[in-house]
């Protein structure tokens, strides 16, 4: 629940970090509402994304300034931005994803899920209910109805996350189980503690 003009959640400059188990939500900010992550390379793992809005670039993330950015088992949604709602990168920057998603992400101008750029080529396993950014070239799963057990309350009834009733929560019947590659994440809990991986392969 910060704002600023730019980064609302995290300004990250210069730096180059693991980020991991942590949650952005509702940021506000001109650019990179949750993240303005500049001329950093960074990785992020078991992350969320969530109800953050920038009236310029960048909903969840803007990634700028010859910056490297890998995202691993991250969830974004309900992020908002004039173009990309979801995440925002100029070349010549970097972006990869794996066993990532992105719903309900929406911009004012273009780019819901994705805007400025195109994801590297070596992402997989990803799923989004929009197909741009690139994500159609790469290993793509296309959502086409609600993929969590309770969206409308991310944080669940007792407004704390990370914890056993959170909404962004893969329900059982969506693309999102066993969707992932379980080798990209070598982390053994996800964000509320459980186990990473529950059946047969790690979820989206």
């Amino acid at each position: 629940y910060n704002s600023g003009i730019i980064g609302g959640g995290v300004y990250a400059i210069s730096m180059d970090s693991n980020i991991s188990n942590t949650v952005f939500s509702n940021n506000s900010a001109e650019d990179g509402a949750g993240v303005m992550n500049y001329n950093s390379n960074n990785i992020f793992t078991n992350v969320v994304f969530s109800g953050n809005s920038a009236t310029n670039e960048g909903g969840g993330i803007s990634v700028e300034e010859f910056s490297e950015v890998v995202m691993i088992n991250t969830t974004f949604y309900n992020n908002t931005a004039d173009e990309g709602g979801g995440i925002y990168y100029g070349n010549p920057d970097f972006v990869v994803l794996f066993n990532s998603v992105l719903y309900g992400n929406t911009a004012a101008t273009a780019n819901g899920a994705i805007g400025g750029g195109t994801i590297g080529t070596g992402s997989n396993n990803n799923a989004s209910d929009i197909d741009e950014g690139g994500l159609n070239t790469n290993t793509f799963t296309r959502i086409t109805t609600d993929p969590f057990i309770n969206s409308i309350d991310p944080d669940g009834a007792d407004s704390i996350w990370g914890t056993s009733d959170d909404g962004l929560v893969p329900d059982g019947n969506s693309e999102l189980i066993n969707g992932g590659d379980s080798s990209r994440n070598s982390q053994a809990n996800d964000l509320a503690g459980e186990n990473r991986v529950q059946d047969t392969a790690i979820d989206i």
